[in-house]
């Protein structure tokens, strides 16, 4: 690979899903990686709750993996 073309194809597939039900919000998306250089695909999600106290205040959780390439 030294000095030498490298080719890098990426094909991602995402969904997000989005509920409120009052005060209470939750989001969930799910993202999938297929790279040419490698043969299993690569799966990255994330969670999100968030819940309304008053008009100027928000808690949020948030949980998610994402992917570490060495690219």
């Amino acid at each position: 690979i030294l000095q030498g073309k490298v080719e890098l194809d990426n094909v991602g597939l995402s969904i997000r899903a989005d509920y409120q039900l009052k005060n209470l919000r939750l989001i969930a998306a799910v993202r999938q990686d297929k790279l040419n250089v490698q043969e299993s695909p690569i799966y990255g999600y994330q969670f999100a709750l968030t819940y309304q106290i008053k008009q100027k205040h928000l808690v949020r959780l948030n949980y998610g993996k994402a992917n570490r390439s060495a690219f």
